[in-house]
Parts: structure tokens; sequence; C-alpha cells
């Protein structure tokens, strides 16, 4: 509170959620949640800086509410992902408004503001049990439940707490005929993510261009900005398209997944958007971000300054980012090494002024960015030997080698745990990094045995979201090699190529692709290498909806188009999201030499 109060913020949005331990919700353990009294402390404090806190919770996504018992008859029973529940209320039950309130009013009283904050994105498990869905369910009756949701939620907030409503507002990109029906004294709190905002884009689906702030320049609602820590480039942009907008209120830098970072790499972009954001725009935020990182390192060497500018602009990743699906998927461009060059040369610097820093919190940025920039390059370096090995090239260092560096750098990352978070547990970056690193040695291991299928993949939109299975057959017997949502590692890339590890040495003699979902996806080629022979499609046929499918069988960037592409249809319409789009592709070894 200290930090943002000193660097222009005049809000704080404690998101509590359901993390706290109080009458109406007396089910989480110490460990987990907040006492009263330590809420009532921290707004206490809050407000002796001069902060307006305003108590956050979310009523649409709540998934940590799936672990209790007691409360499992006011949740969803089904869900829109395969069955997997993404943790939302059943909206026909009546009784869950009274848990609600009596919540709501709990944490009125704990929080003194004007303001509440009551979530409400993500509620992508609408109508999905049978109370819901009843026997005449369409996709007016899902908005229908959406809406009358909101609306009594809104109710309790205005009519029995006396204070005005924020609400995330993109559900409504996927119910836009309630928009209006919503009270226009509810503020929109509205997220953008991307590092250069130049219009409101969909959230999910149609990846879109929506013109979401003039909309509610006539509609009559306020609204915030909501960028987020990631990169200081969204923060300015994001400012900068808003502009002049006749109801923005002002905005609310978000941050998340905190449990898998520190927060001092983050500090920078917090402090220059605070600050761009109290000049009302009349300070450059560059000179923002200058004066800031001067004020923090107690220097304003240009070099290190910029340094640190290059790490903030662009996206941070998150140690939860790093898993096998990360490890195998490589973009059809290849590995990006001046990415790798940028970082080690950014490292360098931090390297070289660490030492200079005096004042704190500047000294833990310094850390923390370290930290992350050499586990990073660590495991840039694991990638890089896994395609060497997938493709039969020569290593310049032993496996044993990479790994034993990988393990120092995440012991790095994770000790810094109980020194800057002593006394909670469980440390969840150790976690986090020793599972990693374990699936790095088993994956590296697997990667010996040199058997493989490799799948080019376009998907332009990577808003989509399609469930897709890949089996094999050899000798009449057929196996799943995998099945999940296949994406690439960045979004900026739309083609991307997907190695799988085999468990057999078998001949494969057919490949079977089927998916469903939404938006659709494209696929450009398949090869499986067993043994150092190499198999590719001979002939396809196809099922459901397919365009193109032999360009299947062209080892090139052609692509045959698998399922719905219209996201936005297959929400409407769940007997869509149903339909299977299939693909059986007839395999044959290859004259060529194997293509690993």
């Amino acid at each position: 509170m200290d930090f943002i109060a000193d660097n222009g913020y005049n809000t704080l949005m404690l998101y509590i959620a359901w993390r706290v331990k109080i009458k109406s919700h007396p089910y989480p353990s110490e460990e987990e949640a907040y006492t009263a009294a330590e809420i009532r402390e921290m707004t206490a404090y809050g407000r002796e800086k001069g902060l307006d806190v305003i108590p956050t919770t979310n009523l649409t996504y709540v998934t940590s509410l799936l672990k209790y018992d007691e409360l499992r008859q006011f949740l969803e029973n089904g869900s829109r992902y395969w069955g997997a529940s993404r943790g939302n209320f059943c909206l026909s039950n009546p009784d869950i408004y009274v848990f609600i309130g009596n919540y709501l009013e709990e944490l009125a009283e704990l929080v003194p503001s004007g303001y509440f904050h009551i979530g409400g994105d993500e509620a992508w498990d609408t109508g999905f049990c049978k109370k819901c869905r009843g026997n005449d369910f369409n996709f007016q009756k899902e908005e229908n439940l959406y809406l009358s949701f909101i609306l009594a939620c809104c109710d309790i907030v205005r009519k029995k707490l006396g204070r005005r409503v924020i609400m995330w507002d993109d559900m409504f990109e996927y119910y836009p005929d309630i928009l209006t029906k919503i009270p226009n004294d509810v503020i929109m709190a509205h997220w953008q993510y991307q590092e250069d905002v130049s219009c409101s884009m969909g959230h999910f689906g149609n990846r879109k261009r929506e013109y979401t702030l003039k909309k509610y320049d006539q509609l009559g609602f306020s609204y915030l900005i909501s960028p987020a820590t990631y990169s200081t480039a969204n923060g300015r942009t994001f400012t900068e398209y808003a502009g002049d907008g006749k109801k923005l209120l002002g905005g609310i830098m978000t941050t998340w997944v905190t449990h898998m970072r520190f927060m001092y790499k983050v500090m920078p972009t917090i402090a220059s958007i605070g600050r761009f954001w109290a000049s009302d725009g009349q300070t450059a935020e560059a000179d923002c971000f200058r004066q800031a990182m001067t004020d923090l390192l107690g220097s304003g060497d240009e070099i290190l300054i910029n340094s640190i500018r290059t790490c903030t602009e662009n996206q941070m990743k998150n140690l939860g980012s790093f898993g096998e699906a990360y490890m195998l998927t490589f973009d059809l461009e290849g590995l990006d090494y001046s990415e790798y060059a940028r970082q080690a040369l950014v490292l360098s610097v931090l390297e070289r002024y660490r030492l200079e820093i005096k004042p704190l919190p500047g000294q833990y940025i310094v850390e923390e960015l370290i930290l992350s920039l050499r586990f990073e390059l660590a495991v840039f370096e694991i990638k890089r030997m896994i395609r060497n090995l997938l493709e039969k090239r020569s290593l310049q260092e032993r496996p044993e080698d990479a790994l034993a560096q990988l393990q120092a750098r995440a012991d790095d990352y994770a000790q810094k745990w109980q020194q800057w978070r002593p006394g909670i547990e469980p440390n969840h970056i150790q976690i986090k990094l020793n599972d990693f690193i374990d699936n790095m040695r088993n994956l590296l291991d697997k990667i010996a045995s040199g058997n493989y299928l490799r799948i080019l993949f376009n998907l332009p939109n990577v808003y989509g979201s399609m469930m897709t299975t890949l089996s094999l057959e050899s000798n009449g017997m057929e196996t799943i090699v995998a099945q999940g949502v296949f994406k690439g590692v960045s979004m900026k890339q739309s083609y991307f190529e997907r190695f799988f590890l085999l468990d057999s040495d078998l001949a494969p003699s057919t490949l079977r692709i089927a998916t469903h979902g939404y938006g659709g996806q494209g696929v450009c080629y398949a090869a499986a290498v067993i043994e150092g022979k190499t198999y590719g499609p001979e002939k396809v046929s196809a099922s459901g909806k397919v365009v193109n499918p032999k360009f299947i069988l062209n080892d090139d960037c052609t692509t045959c188009w698998m399922g719905e592409p219209d996201a936005e249809k297959v929400w409407r319409n769940r007997k869509l999201f149903d339909e299977i789009s299939f693909l059986k592709v007839t395999m044959a070894e290859s004259t060529e030499k194997s293509v690993g």
C-alpha cells in the first residue's frame, strides 16, 4: 500500500474473493484465508495512506468454492468445456442469493467504501445443469440466466448495501443483447492485456475489433480501463486509446497469478503507469518510467533504466507458463534467438549494476529480474537441446549439465520465497519448478528413444478452444497419442509445430485426428518417426466439417481446416459444439531420410 500510494494511486481494489473466514463463509482454513481483523487492519492502513479501499470479489468465477462440501449445493453441475467445471453458481438455485447477500454484507462491513466490485467475468458454465436447462433450453435462456443473476447481485449491492457496483464486462461480448438491460449506474471495468491496445479486442472466440468504450459513452455507462502489470506498453497504449472518453473514470492496474512469481519485477510497471495516470496524461509515460526508476533505484543511469524498460515493455512470463507443451511446441520459423540474445544482454547489464543499487525495493526489483532472466535463459537452452535431439543434431553440451544448470536457477528462484514471503506455505514456486525439472528429465529420457509424431498446425485465432484427439493405429491396434487443446507458444505466430513423444516403436498405418469445440483447428502436415524411419501421409479421408483435407498430404503451410471457424456461432448453438470433425490419414514409410 505504501508503494502504490507513493506512485500516484488513490484506490486499492482489495481482491478478497473468497479468501476470508467470516460468519457467512466459515469454511476456509486459517492458512488459506484472512481473518476479519486482518481485513479491517488492511483497510484502516490503506485509508491512512489516502487510499479508498474497495472490496472486490468474484461472484461468477468461484472455482475455489468447489472443494467445500457444504457449498456444492450452490454450484453448477456441468461445464462448457469437456466436463471440467469452471466453477460457477447454479443460477437457478434461489438459495445462492441468501448466501451471496450475507457474504457481501459482511465484506461491506469490513471494508467501508462507496463502491463494491462484484467480478462477473468468465461465467462460462452458465446454464449447464438440468435445473438451468429445463426442457426448452436455448441461447436466449442462457443470456437471461446471466442477466437475472447480475441484476439480483446488483440489487443486493445497490439497495441492501447502498453502494455502486463495479464489474468486469467481458461476458457482454457473449451476451450483447442484455447490455441495455443493465442499470447504467453500474461501472464497467474493461480489461485488455495485449501489448498494443489500438482498439478493444474480443476476449474469446472470434478475435475481433470492438468499440466497447464508445458504446458505453452512448449508453451512459461509466467505465474503468484495466490493463495488467505484464507490460508497460499495455498500460500506456490502453490509456492513449481510451483518451478523452466521455465516461472514463480512471483505471485499474490488475495483477494475477502472483503465487507463481514475486511482485518486485512488476513494480516498475505499477509505478510508471500510476504516475502516468496521476499526471492525467500530461507527462509522457516514458518520463514517468524514468523518474520512477530513478527514485526506486537511487540512480538515473540510462543504461540501467533502459535495460529494465526492455523487460517491462514485453509481456512477462509467469513460471506457470513452462511445461511439456511449451517445450515441445515450436514456431514454424524456429526458436527466437534474437530474444535469447536480448535477454542475455539485459541480464549482463543488470548483473553489472546489481551491487550498486542501495534503496529497497530497487534491489529486489533487479534481483527478481535477474532470477527470471537466468531461469528463462536456462529453459531456452533445454528447449534448444530438445529441438536438436529431435532433429538428430549434435549437442554442444550434455543433457545432464543443462539440467543441472536449470536446477540451480530454479533453486535460486525458489529460495527467495523464504526471504520475500516468510511464513507463507506452501512454497508454490518450489513445487512448480521441481515438478517442471522432473518432467524435463523424463522428457529428455523419452526423447532418446527417437519415436515421435510431429504435426504442423495453423491457428490464426488463438482465442478459440478446440479439443483435439490424436491416435495412431499399428498392427490393427489404435492408441491415443494425445488429447488436448493445442496452441502455439506465441500469439504473434499462427503456424506452430508440436511434437508428441511415442511409447510404441511399431510402424503406424493410420493417423486419426478428431476435434470439436470453438473456432476450428488448422492442420497442415503430419509425420511420424519410428526407429529412424519416417512415415508420412499417403491418402486421407474426412467426415464432419473439414475443408481441403488433401492439404495435409503436402509438407507445406497449406491448411486443412477442421471444425466451425465461427466460435460465436458455436457458443450460441451447443449442438455445434458436439459435432466432431474427423480426419483419417493413411501413413506409409517415406523413401526419404528421416525428418528427424
